[in-house]
């Protein structure tokens, strides 16, 4: 990682956690001279269109004072959608009722596969119901993959 990205990664995530946002993921696309930017931050409570635009004014204002922006052509920050990973328990707040798809490691080693509709947080552990209406409880720390089951109805 070259000292300008490490540089970048150090404000973006500073900025992000004093705004109260988590920084989900920072993804640099392009050529050197021609680099695009993007970065996914989330919060329980979701992001809306306003805290991705202070956000990013913030980190420009940071990246141009510290003289980092050579070779940016474009820096992005969004939510990280439904097809990224979390990362942090509370980011599963703001999802309850949805259903998911989990895989989780068991203490052998081995994956599980379950789908089941969050219920709550509680610390670390999260509280799903499977379709026979049965309550289960995952450690966030044994997901190895979620997937939010999108619904169109």
């Amino acid at each position: 990682m070259s000292e300008q990205t490490e540089k970048i990664k150090e404000i973006c995530d500073k900025i992000v956690s004093a705004e109260g946002f988590f920084f989900i993921d920072l993804v640099f696309r392009g050529t050197e001279n021609n680099r695009v930017i993007e970065l996914f931050i989330d919060s329980a409570k979701g992001v809306s269109v306003d805290d991705c635009a202070v956000v990013s004014r913030l980190i420009n204002e940071e990246i141009a004072a510290a003289e980092l922006e050579k070779g940016i052509s474009r820096f992005d920050v969004s939510s990280p959608g439904t097809e990224r990973p979390f990362r942090f328990p509370a980011q599963f707040d703001k999802h309850s009722g949805r259903k998911f798809d989990l895989i989780c490691a068991t203490p052998a080693g081995e994956e599980m596969k379950f789908q089941g509709r969050f219920l709550r947080r509680e610390e670390e552990r999260l509280f799903f119901e499977d379709n026979k209406k049965q309550e289960f409880a995952v450690s966030f720390s044994s997901i190895k993959k979620s997937t939010i089951i999108l619904s169109f109805k």
